[in-house]
């Protein structure tokens, strides 16, 4: 009976480290899988934070379009037309019609035909209807 005890203990000693086995090995690949979820977030997480980066230049920083810093190999587009112009040729005048401009209220002006209105006793136009 010793033996068969020892025996019975054994076997459920080495079920217990099979089943310790299996059990190591899907948690392996289970902390596999989220390594790899965890990199492909932490890759989405730094383009995310690069385009808000980028918007955040784009609001927030410089908005002229003048640039203090060339790129190489990049063509500039908008100067070729001040460079190829001749400084020589004298520029033409643009002749622009005259106009005057009407002269603005005063508060004086606005008000007068009110005094006039409320002077001769008509309140009524004035006053809001009570019911």
């Amino acid at each position: 009976m010793a033996s068969s005890a020892k025996d019975i203990q054994l076997r459920e000693l080495k079920d217990t480290i099979s089943q310790l086995k299996t059990m190591v090995s899907e948690q392996t690949e289970m902390m596999k899988s989220l390594r790899l979820i965890i990199d492909e977030k932490s890759s989405h997480e730094k383009a995310l934070q690069e385009q808000v980066d980028y918007l955040t230049k784009k609001l927030f920083g410089s908005s002229s379009e003048r640039r203090a810093d060339d790129i190489p190999g990049q063509q500039n587009l908008f100067d070729e037309a001040e460079m190829e112009q001749n400084p020589s040729l004298p520029e033409e005048a643009t002749l622009i019609k005259e106009h005057t401009r009407k002269k603005k209220a005063t508060q004086e002006d606005l008000i007068k035909g009110l005094a006039r209105s409320m002077s001769a006793g008509n309140w009524n136009s004035f006053l809001p209807l009570v019911k």
